[in-house]
């Protein structure tokens, strides 16, 4: 919404860990003509800022239709705890403490095997699957749905929760983006060509070279990003990735050491996930279900 002041305040976030859809429900959503995203779609903001009260200027710079009724982003980091802010709940909440969230999950073997794929082509890790979970606490941390999304529960409401699987919103999106228009008071029937909209495939889809994303954070080149406005090094910066991208043929095969791995390490918070949703997890199969029989369902 534009605020009695002319300010920017942004009326819901989508979250969830990286791989688990977040781009594809951004791209429906910013597809909405009284929906206005930021130009970036994950700005990290209040993740990264190191003031993002005094920063707040920068921030509404990303969002540029003025005119629309609402104003969204998704970045990741905002559910990566521990990695960032260790208080961006309460941060979000000073900021507009009407905010409403739709936090997205994956199966969470699938999403691990797409995480290290994304870490392997960045030559961020080196070794097999089960070595890089035991290296890199990132990889499981990310996964751990129930403990990245329950302090937003506690601090907003439940009501100003959304909790959906990516699994059951590709088998029916159109159920789905009718339930999240009423949560979020859009109308539903603005939506066009919501089903031909995809993102971030990984195999057969082309990948940024990350040889380049290695030369781009040597300090020559920190020191020409700094030297030039945003928009020009983004131009420079896209159309080099572009260049040099290359096409990713097979996704990496993930060994039952490494899924028993991650099952185990994930296992309380897939428990408490199924009773705060109120139902089982069928669509991932998971080895355990959670007792329902006290469980209880909104949203």
């Amino acid at each position: 919404m534009i605020t009695t002041d002319n300010h920017v305040l942004v009326d819901f976030m989508i979250l969830g860990a990286m791989k688990c859809g977040t781009t594809t429900l951004a791209n429906i959503l910013a597809n909405h003509p009284d929906v206005c995203f930021s130009e970036r779609k994950e700005p990290d903001f209040f993740a990264e800022a190191q003031d993002w009260r005094k920063e707040m200027p920068e921030y509404e710079k990303l969002f540029t239709n003025r005119q629309a009724k609402f104003f969204a982003e998704a970045s990741t980091s905002y559910t990566s705890f521990p990695e960032y802010n260790l208080k961006i709940w309460d941060d979000l909440y000073e900021y507009n403490p009407n905010l409403k969230f739709i936090y997205l999950m994956r199966n969470p073997v699938s999403r691990m095997t797409s995480h290290f794929m994304h870490l392997y082509l960045r030559a961020k890790t080196k070794g097999p699957i089960a070595q890089a979970i035991q290296e890199l606490p990132t990889m499981i941390n990310r996964g751990r749905y129930y403990t990245q999304i329950l302090p937003y529960i506690e601090k907003f409401g439940r009501d100003k929760v959304y909790l959906l699987t990516f699994e059951e919103f590709l088998k029916d999106k159109e159920t789905h983006l009718r339930k999240i228009s009423e949560f979020l008071g859009l109308d539903f029937q603005r939506f066009t060509n919501y089903d031909e909209v995809h993102a971030n495939q990984s195999v057969g889809g082309m990948k940024r070279n990350y040889k380049v994303q290695l030369m781009l954070e040597k300090p020559f080149f920190r020191a020409v990003e700094n030297a030039l406005p945003k928009y020009v090094w983004r131009k420079f910066t896209n159309g080099l990735y572009y260049m040099t991208r290359r096409k990713v043929e097979e996704r990496p095969e993930i060994t039952a050491e490494a899924t028993q791995m991650t099952l185990q390490l994930l296992r309380t918070d897939l428990i408490e996930m199924e009773k705060l949703m109120g139902r089982h997890l069928s669509e991932w199969k998971l080895p355990y279900k959670a007792d329902l029989s006290a469980a209880s369902s909104k949203v």
